[in-house]
């Protein structure tokens, strides 16, 4: 399955960067670069810190901007109590349906695994979507998000690779 990558993609990431300078971008790419390309960008959208919208309108265009972009700051969120867990999780849902066109029908819960009393200081959550890919139907996708609350640094992988 070849499919197109989006446009950043295709002048940033090319294993020969001569390529890019002579005008000859990456035009296809497999499935599983997209699905890597995906993560790498939804990583990057959780881990940037949305500034504070409070003061905004909520009619406000800013609402729909890059002024709006990523999560609002991850110490806002009581994740030792399963209401700051849900808090979190809908933020991060609504974060992903905003700004990642990739994803469709977003739900993030935590994963089953968590025990907050024995390791405080790591969160896990599961992200499930719809990877919509651009001429193809479009596939069930999960990705394991670990979060470490005393950085608020989000690290993914996809649910294959944790499970492997």
């Amino acid at each position: 399955m070849k499919i197109k990558p989006a446009l950043l993609d295709s002048l940033t990431e090319d294993d020969d960067p001569n390529r890019i300078a002579r005008g000859q971008g990456r035009w296809y790419q497999s499935l599983e670069q997209y699905r890597n390309s995906v993560i790498k960008d939804v990583e990057n959208l959780l881990n940037t810190r949305q500034i504070s919208l409070d003061a905004v309108e909520k009619n406000s265009i800013l609402h729909q901007s890059l002024f709006a972009y990523g999560v609002k700051d991850l110490t806002c969120f009581a994740v030792n109590t399963p209401d700051g867990v849900q808090s979190l999780c809908l933020a991060i849902e609504q974060a992903l349906s905003n700004n990642e066109p990739r994803m469709g029908d977003v739900t993030v819960k935590a994963d089953e695994t968590n025990d907050i009393h024995k390791n405080p200081a790591r969160l896990k959550l599961l992200i499930s979507a719809s990877l919509v890919m651009p001429e193809f139907q479009s596939e069930n996708f999960v990705i394991h998000a670990d979060l470490d609350t005393q950085t608020s640094r989000i690290d993914l992988t996809p649910f294959e690779e944790r499970n492997a």
